[in-house]
């Protein structure tokens, strides 16, 4: 499928642009993207196709053409990868592992940072296939009908399971670890994220909606109010995959790992949002859940420090200064300081929940 603009006798831009479409179709008929993706659209095709038509451009022009000496650019500097990241990927693409690797996409935004256009003039359908593939998880229940509470807990569930029907048949045919984003630079920062926290081999990385994360924290989370330990990790633990760069499904995971009396386990998660949450309120957070899962554990004096150290980077948060005193009380008379609960259950004390919004706390 050409724009007009391409076929203009002459027209060397139009001709980087044939170049462009010849080369996806070529790509395309040696490897299909995976089976999910009913499309000729697919970060390797893109950036095949864009590497081809800038060795015509850089061989055949002579007028300028503003996006493509632009692109040169990028090339000449080794950042044609992240430009295709960033600037032309879609929902559905799968990001092969190696490129995950190699991604420096903070370098590309400050050397070549600013507008781009997304149009192509050219576009590829396969017979019987899609200009673009369909977003994975795009007919998922919509966030705003169903936000994170106690009160949706009982809302839309037949809607909610007919979703996660769907998706056991889907996940398997996208081709990568599936990861929600917003955007193309949500996108980018979930790639760094999993990059980050990778543990042996990089996966390689498929956009999927954004409705799948939330649908999986909110399921996460009404299994933790109904006290379904199983669901409740099983949810929380596929939110925090679905969504690396966000520290919340990970400090909601490691409350539920403690309440079901996996407290090392618990240690570990809030460890990790500790060295890797990038604002205050997070970071405050999550040494409060360290310390509360250490009291869990009778380990006083490091649940101490532990609220301590939120104090530094939340001071006078109320919830840290309660627990201190508890720990105080706790620390005087060992043995008498509170009722305890069954192994596995919560504190009887009042719980509060804590969210980050605009990197400033809030509780309710």
């Amino acid at each position: 499928m050409v724009d007009a603009s391409a076929m203009q006798a002459g027209n060397p831009t139009g001709g980087a642009w044939l170049i462009y479409g010849l080369t996806k179709v070529a790509e395309y008929d040696k490897r299909r993207p995976p089976p999910a993706n009913e499309s000729a659209d697919d970060f390797y095709l893109e950036l095949a196709a864009r590497e081809a038509m800038l060795d015509v451009w850089a061989e055949k022009h002579e007028a300028p053409d503003r996006d493509l000496d632009r692109l040169m650019a990028i090339r000449k500097a080794g950042f044609l990868p992240e430009f295709v990241v960033l600037v032309q990927s879609r929902p559905g693409w799968t990001i092969p592992a190696a490129t995950v690797g190699t991604l420096r996409l903070e370098q590309f935004i400050a050397k070549f940072g600013g507008q781009y256009s997304t149009k192509r003039a050219v576009a590829v359908k396969p017979k019987g296939g899609k200009i673009f593939p369909d977003v994975p998880g795009g007919d998922f229940p919509d966030p705003d009908h169903i936000p994170i509470s106690p009160s949706t807990c009982r809302t839309a569930i037949d809607e909610r399971r007919a979703a996660w029907a769907r998706w056991e048949r889907l996940a398997p045919r996208l081709g990568g670890r599936p990861v929600s984003a917003t955007s193309t630079q949500h996108l980018g920062r979930q790639l760094l994220a999993v990059k980050r926290d990778a543990e042996g081999r990089l996966p390689d990385v498929t956009w999927v909606s954004e409705r799948v994360a939330h649908l999986a924290f909110l399921d996460g989370f009404c299994a933790v109010e109904a006290k379904d330990w199983k669901l409740a990790l099983q949810m929380l633990e596929r939110a925090a995959a679905l969504d690396p760069d966000n520290p919340t499904p990970q400090l909601e995971l490691s409350g539920a790992l403690a309440l079901s009396g996996q407290l090392e386990e618990g240690l570990r998660v809030t460890d990790r949002v500790i060295r890797t949450a990038d604002d205050a309120c997070s970071v405050g957070r999550a040494w409060r859940k360290r310390g509360y899962i250490l009291i869990e554990m009778q380990q006083f004096a490091a649940a101490r420090t532990a609220y301590e150290k939120s104090l530094k980077v939340d001071p006078g948060n109320p919830i840290a200064l309660k627990e201190l005193a508890l720990i105080e009380k706790a620390m005087k008379q060992p043995g008498d300081w509170r009722t305890k609960p069954a192994p596995g259950q919560p504190a009887p004390e009042q719980l509060t929940v804590t969210t980050c919004r605009e990197g400033k706390p809030e509780d309710k």
